[in-house]
């Protein structure tokens, strides 16, 4: 089942019970709505309705929207265990988007007068912020050589009433913009927020994307994305969206952008370039989403938008991997893969390719498929009694990182990687201890009378 909105989506995890809680009471947006999300964001809670926004009447927030892997296969129809497949295939069946003339996003026009702090909710995340953010934001612009486009989430200050900082530091839209910048041109874009969960999923897809996102999120979703035409922009927007506002990033114009609390759980600031607001459009009564920074919304997005993408890459070069995963909180920059028996002799290329074919990894371990690799103990564990730093440890230096991690020197950063495989000297000393499957299946069966819900 195909969810055209952020609408329809929401309605149906209220109808699913436990997948959506709806909060009655009246709450600022300053700190107030994140302090909730980071009460109910663990691994699995449920996603958040705040019915009442002090100071905007015509307005209700969303967050935590996409925060397990569940929903995301609710978003696209399948079951949670086929997810990741799935999304690999459909991510070779793009569906272009389906040009209308008019959608929801239309039932308000505002192009005269636009004052951000006041025409939407002005969300305030973290105590030391220096504004407030947009965190779920899908922002679209086009290639102006190509006129290909497409989009991405990032991070936006309101500065303003028609003033907007954004860190643009992923490519496409970076890209994009240095070609506009070079030849001395504002460039189209837009904001889109509260919009169908595949589209969230698509704006955050890696791996080699030279088309138009949009057709990524309809090929998600199993039917094209309708689009409507911009009022001052040349940009093509989803017509289902909550919220759009439009714009141009302004060439050779930068400005102090932050400090604002990031997914790593720091505050960083940014010299930032700025996009001058020349529309806003929405729904009459409209949904702001918001993605809590440092939160499991962020991580779960990223795996599915880059991690599904690494287990394709690294399954074709090391075919002896058998799974691999991000760690949560670690703002996907520590990973753990397991391979089979077959593959203990590939893990320290394995190792290799996981930290130098993806910048943002820092941290990769490798162990065999006895480890449960989704339960952190079980890792340490291995690393713990497995390991051993001079025989088994990889150690990289000055090669590219994370943007984004305060530690790390201009973009460049230093690597480790950890061989927990079971040794091959002695492999009989590393039997790990258990009961049996009918002793485990029968205690499974007991237990669930005790302790159901």
């Amino acid at each position: 089942m195909a969810y055209r909105d952020l609408q329809s989506f929401l309605k149906h995890l209220e109808e699913t019970g436990g997948e959506l809680i709806r909060i009655t009471e009246e709450l600022s947006p300053c700190l107030e709505l994140t302090a909730v999300l980071k009460r109910i964001g663990g691994e699995d809670g449920p996603a958040v309705l705040f019915e009442r926004i002090s100071g905007f009447k015509d307005f209700q927030v969303a967050g935590n929207v996409l925060g397990t892997k569940k929903r995301l296969a609710m978003a696209m129809g399948v079951a949670e265990a086929d997810l990741e497949e799935e999304y690999l295939e459909r991510r070779q069946r793009l569906l272009d988007p389906e040009q209308v003339k008019t959608g929801p996003v239309k039932e308000v026009i505002k192009k005269k007068d636009v004052d951000l702090t006041k025409d939407i909710p002005n969300v305030v995340h973290h105590a030391k912020d220096a504004g407030g953010y947009f965190s779920a934001g899908v922002l679209i612009t086009k290639d102006i050589e190509t006129g290909v486009q497409s989009m991405g989430i990032h991070r936006l200050q309101i500065q303003g009433k028609d003033r907007l900082g954004v860190l643009l530091h992923s490519p496409p839209l970076s890209e994009y913009f240095a070609k506009a910048e070079a030849a001395g041109k504002p460039l189209d874009c837009a904001v889109a927020c509260g919009v169908d969960p595949n589209i969230l999923s698509a704006a955050v897809a890696k791996g080699g994307m030279t088309t138009d996102k949009m057709a990524l999120a309809g090929g998600l979703s199993a039917e094209p994305v309708k689009v409507v035409r911009g009022e001052t922009v040349d940009i093509n927007v989803p017509a289902f969206a909550e919220v759009v506002v439009e714009g141009r990033l302004l060439p050779n114009v930068r400005v102090e952008e932050g400090p604002f609390g990031e997914s790593t759980g720091y505050y960083l600031t940014y010299q930032s370039p700025v996009i001058e607001v020349t529309a806003i459009t929405r729904r009459k009564k409209a949904i702001f989403e918001i993605i809590e920074p440092w939160g499991m919304e962020g991580e779960v997005l990223g795996y599915l938008g880059y991690g599904s993408e690494m287990v394709r890459q690294l399954k074709e070069l090391v075919p002896n991997m058998v799974a691999f995963h991000l760690i949560p909180h670690t703002c996907s920059s520590h990973a753990v893969a397991s391979v089979n028996d077959r593959g203990r002799r590939d893990a320290r290329r394995l190792l290799y390719l996981i930290l130098t074919l993806f910048p943002g990894v820092k941290k990769a371990t490798v162990v065999d498929t006895d480890v449960n690799i989704y339960d952190p103990y079980e890792v340490e564990w291995a690393v713990a009694t497995r390991f051993q730093a001079d025989r088994d440890l990889i150690v990289l230096h000055d090669v590219p990182g994370l943007g984004i991690d305060p530690s790390s020197r201009k973009g460049r950063s230093s690597k480790i990687g950890m061989d927990a495989t079971i040794p091959g000297d002695e492999p009989e000393k590393f039997e790990k201890i258990w009961v049996n499957e009918e002793s485990d299946k029968k205690a499974k069966e007991i237990l669930g009378k005790y302790l159901r819900a």
